[in-house]
């Protein structure tokens, strides 16, 4: 259930694959209906608190919480719970990344060798790489679009180590790894903190002001008097148990990254609503660039999709 609700979210932005736009006849179920539908679903799958959010023609129509943040201590979840939404951070991402484009500081097909200073194996996290000049081939619109060739991530590899399976651009597979080589390309070859652009560009335009890249220290939140602690659903919980449409990364980690974020769920709705606004990510979004002809999310780099 969490995998569903969340990376199916993560893939409206993170590939570009083209999509029929909704039927004008189509009407939006009523709050209720939804209610009664999500609390149907969390109990099939054992679901123990999800926060959902409703956007229909841009305008966020219903936001909502079930269930649980803490179930052993029976605390509700809300709908301002600070919660791991993981992937759906690639569209927040994604939208920085398009000003970035939009500004004229970064290429969508100019090859990531042109911005960074050195050869991306010379990088101890992609020296896994050296001797397979591909990587010279991966642009950030191959990134975006995950093409890349390279698995979701290193350590699914039988030994653990990054590769790239088929040559970037040729098919689809969803691949955490390439966002964070992205990630890589803006804070060496441009030379910007993605932590303190994501705040800027993103989250503090659209009112975020419990979001950030990277997890905070509660004790400097304020929520309702009581601070952050008691409003933050259990991490032990959200791996299985906690489904969310919001963007967030894991609270134990410490760096940022580009494929996850932290906060809480009413914002988030609203920034994927305007996540379209600037002018060359409306174009890029018209443009397919790859038939994703994959039968799931996360296609097997070893096998054909």
């Amino acid at each position: 259930m969490i995998r569903a609700v969340l990376l199916a979210a993560a893939a409206l932005v993170a590939a570009s694959c083209a999509t029929a736009p909704p039927s004008a006849s189509r009407s939006v179920p009523s709050n209720a209906a939804i209610d009664a539908q999500a609390r149907l679903l969390m109990a099939r799958e054992d679901v123990k608190g999800m926060a959902i959010a409703v956007i229909d023609n841009g305008q966020v129509v219903h936001v909502a919480a079930y269930g649980y943040r803490n179930v052993e201590q029976n605390l509700p979840l809300q709908t301002d719970t600070i919660m791991y939404g993981a992937s759906v951070t690639k569209a927040a991402f994604a939208y920085m990344v398009m000003q970035l484009v939009d500004e004229g500081r970064l290429d969508l097909d100019r090859s990531i060798a042109e911005y960074l200073p050195r050869p991306l194996p010379e990088y101890e996290d992609y020296a896994d790489l050296a001797g397979d000049e591909r990587w010279r081939l991966l642009t950030p619109r191959i990134i975006l679009n995950h093409t890349t060739g390279l698995a979701n991530m290193r350590w699914l590899e039988e030994d653990g180590k990054l590769r790239l399976h088929w040559t970037p651009g040729e098919r689809y597979g969803y691949s955490n790894e390439g966002f964070w080589v992205l990630q890589t390309v803006l804070e060496e070859g441009l030379g910007l903190d993605v932590g303190a652009e994501m705040q800027r560009r993103v989250f503090d335009r659209f009112g975020m002001t419990r979001t950030s890249m990277q997890w905070r220290d509660v004790r400097r939140c304020t929520i309702h008097r009581t601070g952050c602690a008691s409003s933050i659903a259990q991490w032990s919980q959200m791996k299985t148990r906690v489904a969310s449409c919001t963007c967030v990364r894991r609270p134990q980690t410490s760096r940022r990254r580009s494929s996850g974020a932290s906060c809480c769920a009413p914002r988030v709705p609203r920034l994927r609503a305007r996540l379209s606004c600037t002018r060359k990510r409306a174009a890029w979004r018209r443009r397919p660039s790859i038939a994703c002809s994959a039968r799931s999310i996360f296609p097997s780099s070893k096998s054909p999709t």
